[in-house]
């Protein structure tokens, strides 16, 4: 996640959920899941329901206890890696 975020935590685990990254840019806290798939649409069909809502539990976590966040605008972005393509950039795709 370049394009000018600064990484604050990589695969963060709480007993809420996890999140692949928490990156910052201004005053706006990413909360990011990352899938790695052999296409696209297979990075797709792996973002459920069950899996952002333990995303954004895992995230008012971290707030919680980084108060210096909180009134940042917050994002839930997604990632997609797929094999000999650039990664794809989702942002608020949770």
């Amino acid at each position: 996640m370049a394009k000018g975020y600064r990484i604050l935590v990589r695969r963060l685990s709480t007993p809420l959920g996890e999140v692949d990254i928490v990156a910052v840019r201004g005053r706006r806290v990413v909360f990011a899941e990352v899938k790695a798939r052999r296409t696209f649409p297979d990075c797709e069909a792996a973002i459920t329901p069950t899996l952002s809502t333990r995303v954004r539990r895992a995230a008012l976590l971290w707030l919680g206890r980084n108060p210096r966040y909180q009134a940042h605008e917050q994002g839930y972005d997604l990632v997609f890696i797929v094999p000999r393509r650039l990664p794809r950039h989702i942002p608020n795709g949770l």
